[in-house]
């Protein structure tokens, strides 16, 4: 096995409140409508390649999108 340190390369972005999921709809290429909590998906935002997930520490609406940097 391997491990590679690619922080770098990875940039994170949490979209939270009330809006986020209209937001996040109306901007990524990806099935969010049905994404249940704590669970993930995979899509594009302006054509880059993301992995969105439905976490939050405090049971309030929010996404998180990570994808790489060029």
């Amino acid at each position: 096995m391997q491990i590679e340190d690619i922080s770098e390369k990875v940039a994170a972005l949490a979209l939270q409140g009330p809006t986020s999921g209209r937001l996040l709809h109306a901007v990524a290429d990806a099935d969010i409508a049905k994404l249940k909590y704590f669970r993930v998906t995979h899509g594009k935002i302006a054509g880059v390649p993301v992995d969105i997930s439905r976490t939050g520490y405090n049971r309030r609406p929010g996404l998180r999108n990570l994808g790489q940097l060029e």
